[in-house]
């Protein structure tokens, strides 16, 4: 049972060493110290992730993995997108709460479906204390047996899953038919209660394989902050059909059909460089979205700039291009990889951010050769090039010019 006092006793020590204080247990009768604990590490791992909800001084986290696997408020919010005013969402696995509360703020009327008893309780108490509780109705419920349970239930107009990619022991699972519920077991039924389905996955799913397994796919996102992908999520339509194009939505302002990027790699010979590029030329690096997206030489049709090789995901150009959907950088020096080099490399470059793309070095070994220090303004790119007499390896040396978040 969730109490005020208990929360007080949370809050009053979320900064406290946890160890010495379930040592000290004594010192508080009355209190379940290791459950206090347990909700305090929770709390942490919403501080930054669910700031509005740290900052609640009536918000609890029953147990510190729901944090870990609950939607951020950066993914909630842009799930928002889904969302108009006065439309009835079923959130069927609800978890902590967390996108129920985002659809809601949107206007939605939210059902939030959850099977374990906890997180329910949970998530009633969170909502109350948040001022969204007028709008999430709460049903202790299994996705599978939800209609079963309550068969007269209105029709959604949208439906969001977030499937668990846990094992019983822990370990992640990337395999989207091995989640639980069973999305692609259930996609049917789904479709059949909703015009419209929304499905959060793994980032590291395999976006060709979802739209084998989802042939109702009509749109792809692909979520990213500080350059690392978040989650997919995976919009399908009732009226979609297996011929339908799919687009995918990547860093702001970049989102393509996926037949683009088959039409663009037909022109790959265009597209890839044939030259070493020089100082005071560019080198881009594309966002973690479109790494994921597999938009490879479609990047370097649209932004007018260099592939370095079929296989070296990194765009060379002689001019700045703005707009280019990730981090842009000023060459400084192009080296020739070589024993020799590495061994002055630390000479010009003691401390440097390091990256390799289609290179003979991994990062860690790279360090581990030339001993330079992790840090710095300086970006240092290994990677093949395909120049005029053949392939090479090179080391190109930069300056970042710009970064987005």
């Amino acid at each position: 049972m969730i109490t005020e006092e208990f929360n007080t006793f949370v809050r009053t020590h979320i900064e406290d060493d946890l160890p010495r204080l379930v040592l000290d247990a004594a010192k508080y009768p009355g209190v379940d110290v290791r459950a206090a604990a347990l909700r305090i590490e929770g709390l942490r791992k919403i501080k930054d992730k669910l700031p509005e909800w740290y900052a609640c001084s009536g918000v609890v986290i029953p147990a510190p993995v729901s944090a870990e696997q609950c939607s951020s408020a950066f993914t909630g919010e842009y799930k928002q997108r889904f969302i108009t005013p006065g439309t009835l969402v079923y959130d069927l696995t609800g978890g902590l709460g967390v996108d129920s509360f985002y659809f809601a703020r949107a206007g939605a009327r939210v059902l939030y479906a959850e099977p374990e008893e906890g997180l329910c309780r949970a998530a009633l108490h969170n909502f109350k204390v948040l001022g969204c509780a007028h709008s999430i109705t709460v049903v202790q419920s299994t996705a599978e047996s939800l209609w079963d349970f309550l068969p007269d239930l209105p029709s959604p107009d949208m439906i969001y899953l977030d499937p668990s990619r846990r094992t019983g022991d822990n370990s992640r699972i990337y395999d989207l038919e091995a989640c639980s519920p069973n999305v692609v077991e259930l996609r049917e039924l789904l479709l059949h209660k909703a015009p419209r389905v929304l499905i959060k996955i793994s980032p590291m799913a395999d976006i060709s394989r979802i739209v084998t397994l989802l042939p109702a796919t009509k749109e792809i996102h692909i979520l990213s902050a500080r350059n690392e992908c978040k989650e997919i999520l995976v919009f399908m339509e009732r009226e979609s059909t297996k011929t339908l194009s799919r687009r995918i939505f990547c860093e702001p302002g970049f989102s393509f059909l996926m037949e683009e990027e088959s039409r663009a790699s037909a022109e790959r010979e265009a597209l890839l460089g044939n030259r070493v590029p020089t100082p005071g030329h560019y080198l881009y690096e594309p966002g973690a979205s479109v790494m994921k997206s597999g938009a490879f030489f479609l990047t370097a049709q649209r932004y007018a700039v260099s592939k370095f090789h079929t296989n070296s995901h990194l765009y060379y150009s002689d001019k700045a291009v703005p707009d280019f959907p990730g981090r842009s950088f000023v060459i400084e020096r192009v080296l020739p990889f070589s024993s020799r080099e590495l061994r002055r490399l630390s000479t010009f470059y003691p401390k440097a951010n390091l990256a390799v793309r289609n290179f003979p070095l991994s990062v860690a070994q790279w360090r581990q050769r030339t001993r330079i220090a992790d840090g710095g303004n300086d970006y240092l790119f290994g990677t093949t090039v395909r120049t005029g007499s053949g392939d090479g390896h090179f080391i190109i040396c930069t300056t970042k010019i710009d970064e987005k978040p």
